[in-house]
Formats: structure tokens, sequence, C-alpha cells
């Protein structure tokens, strides 16, 4: 299967890292192509056909449109897959069609138009699903490589460190910022 996967974002954050994690993957079994900023090629698997996408366009840019279809039409994919809000937009407004349009929203977004127009969506956390209505839409959370279990002992001192009368330790990785949705976790 061909699949191109779709991102307009630079940086190495939780996003970014998701889909050279997915891409490497995928290219085990699948011919990938990953649209997405030139600085990600020494992060993909040599098997991988990287097409730069400039992160730093605007996302009604025209000629940007105009340059994403012509070579989502030129690969000839079987699924188009978006990466976040950005690329969403991007791919519903070039026209850009596959055998499947998938789409995944990776944070909290007021304004989720462009999600409704791909044949599936997929959400990151129920949280984040919740602001989506879509016929198709599933919750797959980001996935990780396990790290190496922690010795039991320096659990225990992390525990008593932060949590010295045993209330419950609560652990969130992720930036700081309020598309995270961290003020609605209540314990």
């Amino acid at each position: 299967m061909r699949i191109a996967l779709i991102m307009v974002s630079k940086g190495y954050g939780g996003l970014e890292r998701h889909l050279v994690d997915l891409a490497n993957t995928l290219c085990a079994q699948h011919t990938i192509i990953v649209f997405a900023d030139a600085s990600f090629a020494d992060r993909l698997e040599p098997s991988i056909t990287l097409i730069p996408l400039r992160a730093d366009t605007w996302r009604y840019n025209p000629w940007a449109l105009w340059q994403l279809r012509k070579q989502l039409d030129a690969v000839k994919p079987d699924v188009i897959h978006a990466q976040a809000n950005k690329a969403a937009w991007m791919v519903w407004l070039s026209g850009a069609q596959a055998g499947i349009n998938v789409a995944t929203i990776h944070n909290l977004k007021n304004d989720t138009r462009p999600f409704h127009h791909f044949d599936g969506a997929i959400a990151v956390s129920q949280a984040v699903a919740q602001r989506l209505t879509h016929p198709r839409l599933a919750v797959i959370p980001n996935g990780i490589t396990p790290p190496t279990p922690a010795d039991p002992a320096e659990i225990t001192a992390c525990r008593l460190h932060w949590c010295p009368s045993g209330e419950p330790m609560t652990i969130s990785v992720g930036r700081l910022v309020a598309a995270k949705g961290l003020s609605l976790i209540h314990i």
C-alpha cells in the first residue's frame, strides 16, 4: 500500500516524533511518502521518500495548495493521512484525493471543519475526540516506545520525594500550553 503522511510543522515535539515513529514503523510493510519539512530527512528510514513541504507556509497559500495537490497526484497514494490541523486544512483545501483520506487531530481545537471532509478521523485522546463529530472517528492515543523499566527503588524514592503523604502521583508529558488540555485533568 502507498501511504502519504502529511505534516506541516517544524521542530521535534510530540506531533513530529509521532509522525517519524509512524513512518518508520509503517515502512517495513508499505511504501511511505512523507510530506514534511526537509529537516526530517535524517530521522526517516532510507526507504521512505521525503517530499519537502515548508512548515512556514500559510495554510491558505494557493501556490502551496496547488503544489501539494500536484505532488500528491504524482505519487498516487492509496491513503492520504494528514497529521494535525494545518495539514488537514491544506489537504482538504487542495482537493487532494486518494482511496482513503484520513486526518489525525492532535490537540484541542475549536475549529475542526477540515476534519469533517475526510473519510475517517483519529483523535489522540477522549478529550480531543469530544470536540469532533465525525461518523468514522477513532480514538488512538499516540504510541511511544516503552522506556527501559525503572529500578523499583528509584520509583519508591521518587514517590517519597514528590508525594511524601502517600497521595497519588500523576505524571504528564507534553508542552505546558492550553491546547494540551492539562487544565481539564481532575484528580
